[in-house]
């Protein structure tokens, strides 16, 4: 084998390795996402179906009104998921761990415009 044949193995080598880890990269977000979904239906539906707000109708989830609210980011619906005001459940670090708080919170960010 020549040296450009070498170098096109090599080539074609580092491709595919960068391909396959795009693939499990992308493939570990979508299953994030799928889990953040998943946590939000099994702890916020009950009070926040589609987005909504059954106790405060100001205080949904829309981008408008999380805005208008005050929570511009993920850390300020965690800051919210732990410290709720009037009316909304409590969910502390061992009924809802963080890293689930955090695809919570990320999912409503994606999910709700």
């Amino acid at each position: 084998m020549n040296n450009w044949q070498k170098m096109a193995k090599m080539s074609l080598i580092m491709v595919l390795s960068v391909a396959v880890v795009a693939a499990v990269r992308s493939t570990t977000l979508i299953a994030e996402q799928s889990r953040g979904e998943a946590e939000f239906i099994e702890y916020c539906t009950e009070c926040h179906f589609n987005g909504g707000n059954i106790i405060k109708s100001t205080k949904t989830l829309s981008e408008k009104d999380r805005v208008t609210n005050g929570i511009k980011n993920a850390g300020d619906i965690i800051r919210i998921i732990r410290n709720p005001g009037e009316g909304m459940t409590r969910f502390d670090d061992k009924t809802l761990p963080d890293n689930d708080a955090r695809r919570i919170a990320e999912f409503i960010i994606k999910t709700f415009k």
